[in-house]
C-alpha cells in the first residue's frame, strides 16, 4: 500500500476487484461495488494499523545535539496515537460507503432508468414524499458531520482511515459476465480558498482528473454562465460515471456565506447531492462551520437525511484520554535523562496546553529542544514546561487564560476557534432531532443540555418511580426534585435512579421509626 497526499488531495491506492461471497446483509448481495469492497478491519487490526510513532531505542539518548534536534522533528508528522473516537469515526466511514451502494447497483434497473433521465432532471426534481427521485430510486447514503476545535486532528483521522482501504477498484468480470468499470470508494476534498461553491466542484473534477487520469474539469466547468444547480447537477453525473463511494470535503469553514448564497445554501447543496442521487459525504471543519447549522435549523430540517449524524470535538478533559495520548507521546524522548511522566508534569502540560493536541505535540518539542540545547543532566520538569510555554505558546496564552478563567469576553473572530458561542450551539443542540456527539470538554456541557431537553420526562419518571416504591405524593415531588437539582442537570438515568432510591429508602425509615416511636409513647404509662 502507499500513501501519498498531493496538494489538496488525498491519494490512496488502486486494485483490480476481488469479490467476496461472505456477505451476511442479504440486501447487499448481488451488488458487484458492494462485493469488491475489502472486508471491515476489527478494532484491533486498525488501531495497530493507525498507531505510528517514529522509531526509537534509548541509543538515541547518547548520540550527539544536532542529531538529537533533528530527531525531535520527526515527532510532529510521524508520531499517532490511536484513540477510541478512531473507532467510531471508523465505524461510520466502513458503514457510510456500503450502505451508499446498497441504492446505487450499477445492475438494477432504476440505476439504468436514472442515467437514461438524466442528473440536470433528477436534481431539478429532488425526491418526492416516500424519499423518491425522479427515476424512483430511494438513495440510502447518509451524511457525516465532523466539526470542533483546530488542532485535534480531524483530518489526519479521516485520513488514516481513508487510507486503509482502496481508493480505486477496477472491475472487468463479474460472475462470469463483461463489467468494465472503475470504481473511485473515496475522495477527499478541500474547500477551496477561494470560498465559492462553484469553485468546490471545480475542485471536485480535478481531484478526479489527477486520481483517474479522466478530464472531467476541462469538460465541465469551461462555461462561466453555468448556473450553481447545473454544475451540482453535473457534479453529481460524474459521481455517478465514477461509482464515487464517499465524498469528504474539508475545510467546510472556508465556504464564504455571501459568496455561497447565506448559510443554509451548503446543508441544501449536501442534503440534495445525498438525498437525491445517494452520494454519502463526510464534511469536516473548525468551529467556524457552525454558522452552517445554527441559523435557520427548523427550515433545512427537511432536507436533513434520515441518516444524519454529527459529532463536534472539543479539546481534551484531564482525564483517561489525555493521560494514554500524553503517555504515548512521553515515550519519544531525547534528553539525556529520562524523565518520567508524573501527576504533577502532566498537569503542567495540560495547563499551558488546554488539552489540544496539536499544541501538546509542539510544546513536547519545543520543550526538548530547550533541554537540550541549555544542557546539564537536561531533565524536563514543571518549571522548564512553564518557562517554555511562555515562550513558545506567547500568542495563545492570551485566549487560553480566558479558557481557563471561563471569560467569554473574547470577539467571534478570536474565540470561535477555540470554543463555539455556547448559547447558540446550547440552542442547536436543543433543537435537534438527528445524532449529534459530542467529545471532550464540551461533552459535559452537551449531556447537561441533552438531559435539560428532556427534563419533564426526566422528573415524571423519578417521581413515578418513587410514588410507586411507597413515597406520598408530596414526600415524592421533594425527593424528585432534590436529586435532579443535585445532578445540575445531567446524569445517567439509572444512576438517578439509584440517588432516588436511597432517598426513598431513607424517608421510609424515617416514617417507620415515627412509627415505632408513637407504639412505644402509647405504651408508657400515663403520668397523672
Amino acid at each position: 500500500m502507499t500513501e501519498q497526499i498531493t496538494g489538496a488531495f488525498l491519494r490512496g491506492y488502486a486494485c483490480m476487484a476481488e469479490y467476496r461471497d461472505d456477505e451476511v446483509i442479504e440486501e447487499y448481495k448481488n451488488n458487484p461495488l458492494i462485493e469488491a469492497f475489502p472486508k471491515r478491519i476489527d478494532k484491533s487490526e486498525l488501531l495497530e494499523r493507525i498507531f505510528r510513532t517514529p522509531y526509537y531505542n534509548n541509543n538515541h539518548r547518547k548520540l550527539d545535539l544536532e542529531d538529537r534536534l533533528e530527531l525531535i522533528d520527526q515527532i510532529y508528522d510521524e508520531f499517532m496515537q490511536p484513540l477510541p473516537s478512531h473507532i467510531d469515526l471508523h465505524r461510520a466511514i466502513y458503514s457510510m460507503i456500503r450502505r451508499g451502494y446498497k441504492g446505487r447497483n450499477p445492475l438494477s434497473p432504476s440505476y439504468t432508468r436514472q442515467l437514461a433521465i438524466g442528473h440536470e432532471k433528477i436534481w431539478k426534481a429532488g425526491i418526492d414524499s416516500e424519499g423518491r427521485n425522479l427515476a424512483g430510486i430511494s438513495p440510502t447514503s447518509s451524511t457525516f458531520s465532523l466539526v470542533g476545535l483546530s488542532g485535534m486532528g480531524k483530518t489526519r483521522s479521516v485520513e488514516n482511515i481513508l487510507l486503509q482501504y482502496p481508493q480505486v477498484i477496477r472491475h472487468e468480470t463479474y460472475k462470469s459476465e463483461p463489467f468494465i468499470r472503475t470504481q473511485l470508494v473515496w475522495l477527499k476534498i478541500e474547500c477551496p480558498s477561494s470560498k465559492s461553491l462553484k469553485s468546490l466542484c471545480n475542485n471536485f473534477y480535478m481531484a478526479i482528473d489527477r486520481i483517474l487520469g479522466t478530464n472531467y474539469y476541462a469538460q465541465y466547468s469551461r462555461s462561466r454562465e453555468d448556473t450553481f444547480d447545473k454544475l451540482a447537477a453535473t457534479m453529481s453525473h460524474v459521481a455517478s460515471l465514477v461509482n464515487l463511494g464517499l465524498l469528504v470535503i474539508d475545510e467546510i469553514q472556508r465556504v464564504n456565506k455571501g459568496t455561497s448564497g447565506g448559510e443554509n445554501r451548503m446543508i441544501e447543496f449536501i442534503a440534495e447531492l445525498t438525498n437525491t442521487f445517494g452520494v454519502p459525504i463526510i464534511i469536516v471543519g473548525t468551529f467556524k462551520a457552525m454558522y452552517l447549522y445554527k441559523k435557520s435549523l427548523a427550515n433545512i430540517r427537511r432536507a436533513i437525511p434520515v441518516t444524519y449524524m454529527e459529532h463536534i470535538i472539543d479539546r481534551m478533559d484531564n482525564k483517561q484520554q489525555w493521560n494514554l495520548f500524553l503517555g504515548s507521546l512521553w515515550n519519544l524522548q531525547y534528553t539525556k535523562t529520562d524523565t518520567k511522566l508524573t501527576k504533577e508534569l502532566s498537569d503542567t502540560m495540560y495547563f499551558e496546553t488546554q488539552g489540544v493536541l496539536d499544541i501538546t505535540v509542539k510544546l513536547y518539542m519545543h520543550i526538548q529542544s530547550h533541554a537540550i540545547i541549555k544542557g546539564g543532566d537536561e531533565r524536563i520538569t514543571p518549571a522548564m514546561i512553564r518557562e517554555v510555554a511562555r515562550k513558545s505558546l506567547q500568542l495563545l496564552q492570551p485566549l487560553f487564560d480566558k479558557f481557563r478563567r471561563g471569560d467569554t469576553s473574547a470577539t467571534e473572530e478570536e474565540f470561535e476557534d477555540i470554543k463555539p458561542k455556547w448559547l447558540e450551539l446550547n440552542d442547536y443542540l436543543k433543537q435537534a432531532d438527528h445524532r449529534v456527539e459530542v467529545t471532550g470538554v464540551l461533552s459535559n456541557e452537551h449531556k447537561r443540555t441533552i438531559q435539560q431537553k428532556d427534563e419533564q420526562k426526566i422528573i415524571k419518571k423519578l417521581f413515578d418511580h418513587a410514588v410507586q416504591n411507597g413515597l406520598e405524593p408530596l414526600k415524592a415531588e421533594q425527593a424528585t426534585n432534590s436529586v435532579y437539582q443535585a445532578s445540575q442537570g445531567m446524569g445517567d438515568l439509572n444512576v438517578l435512579m439509584e440517588t432516588l432510591n436511597k432517598q426513598v429508602d431513607e424517608s421510609k425509615a424515617v416514617v417507620e421509626q415515627k412509627k415505632i416511636f408513637q407504639v412505644y409513647r402509647s405504651r408508657e404509662p400515663q403520668k397523672r
